[in-house]
């Protein structure tokens, strides 16, 4: 006699999913009957949020790759690369077509096109959720000449990050914007972005802990108050190091604590049949609580980390057989644009050996216009 495993007490199927690290995992789980798929709504919303507060796991990043080419019959399909099974999942989306993007570990994309408008994309439920369009940037117009649609997506958001899931009544977004890297945020429904006034450029932005911490290229970290009016913004304890020849600078919540890391490229270097050898360093420096210091790191531990065109995030390897420990995986962020050539700065790279690994993936690499990005595929 086969058991109805549809009767299965709900808190058991609860705690099957508690086990899953992967989406795909989600999708057979849900297939099975009803009762399973009610199961997953208790946690299908569970998130990277959660997860760097927890011991619980988070699902695996995928890999977006870019764009088909315009004579492609699948144009509007876009390639999820799953770190999991290590497949590529093909899925329509015609709202990424001709889009710039930014993922995140959310399951949500920052879009923006030739209309110049910007959008919250969820790339497994095609769900869009509308934010203000570009032409509401503070100091938009003050380029040096006038730029078409296609420059202006091209130069218009630097970087783009959410602080929480577009469902949450606290979401907010905010953008790094404008060839003089200015900040400005918005939350699903306003009519127009909100600057935060900095006087020095600005080179990230990130979540730590439920507060926005930004990074300024002269090596700066300030704090900043969303919720005020006008937002109010305060220098933040010693300032992290600044490392002349660093070309770009991440803020990352890694085991709790607040982290950056400096990635170093060699133009010198570059082999563009490779991939991925641009980059070939990065360094990674811890904030002690305690002491307000910032302490260079000669190991990443169990961890590894997830730059590039996202949100800085982190997971620790020992949770997942297919990643490896004491690694940043990297995409190409070159901040100055891309050319034909964009998405070629991909790959591995490990803080033990100080060593770049290509990455496994050969397909859908280049785009001038959206290279390849990370981002945690969530249903909610």
């Amino acid at each position: 006699m086969e058991a109805d495993l549809s009767c299965l007490p709900m808190d058991v199927l609860v705690s099957i999913t508690e086990r899953f690290l992967a989406i795909e995992d989600y999708v057979s789980f849900g297939g099975v009957c009803r009762s399973w798929r009610l199961a997953l709504k208790s946690r299908s919303s569970f998130s990277w949020i959660e997860y760097s507060k927890s011991t619980k796991r988070c699902i695996m990043p995928w890999l977006m790759l870019a764009e088909k080419k315009d004579d492609d019959e699948y144009r509007n399909n876009r390639g999820f690369l799953s770190l999991y099974s290590d497949k590529v999942y093909e899925i329509e989306l015609p709202e990424l077509r001709e889009r710039r993007c930014w993922g995140s570990p959310l399951g949500w994309l920052v879009t923006l096109g030739l209309d110049l408008n910007i959008n919250l994309v969820n790339p497994l439920t095609r769900v869009q959720i509308a934010l203000p369009p570009q032409w509401t940037f503070p100091l938009h117009h003050q380029y040096p000449m006038v730029l078409d649609p296609e420059d202006l997506r091209h130069v218009s958001i630097r970087k783009a990050v959410i602080s929480s899931s577009p469902n949450s009544s606290d979401c907010v977004v905010v953008v790094i914007y404008s060839e003089f890297s200015r900040l400005g945020f918005a939350r699903p429904g306003d009519r127009a972005w909100t600057p935060i006034e900095c006087t020095e450029c600005t080179e990230e932005v990130a979540f730590f802990n439920g507060n926005m911490f930004a990074l300024t290229e002269k090596g700066h970290l300030f704090l900043c108050d969303l919720f005020c009016t006008p937002p109010s913004k305060s220098d933040y304890v010693v300032q992290p190091p600044l490392d002349d020849y660093a070309e770009v600078r991440y803020l990352v919540d890694l085991d709790g604590a607040l982290h950056m890391i400096s990635r170093f490229r060699d133009p010198a270097n570059a082999d563009y049949e490779s991939y991925y050898c641009l980059t070939v360093d990065f360094v990674c420096y811890k904030l002690e609580v305690g002491t307000g210091k910032w302490i260079e790191l000669s190991s990443l531990g169990s961890w590894c980390v997830f730059v590039g065109r996202n949100s800085s995030f982190a997971l620790r390897a020992s949770d997942y057989p297919q990643l490896r420990p004491n690694c940043i995986y990297f995409t190409d962020d070159y901040r100055e644009g891309y050319d034909a050539s964009g998405g070629c700065d991909i790959g591995i790279f490990d803080y033990e050996d100080e060593s770049v690994y290509p990455f496994p993936v050969s397909q859908d690499l280049l785009s001038s216009i959206c290279p390849p990005l990370w981002v945690v595929p969530q249903f909610r």
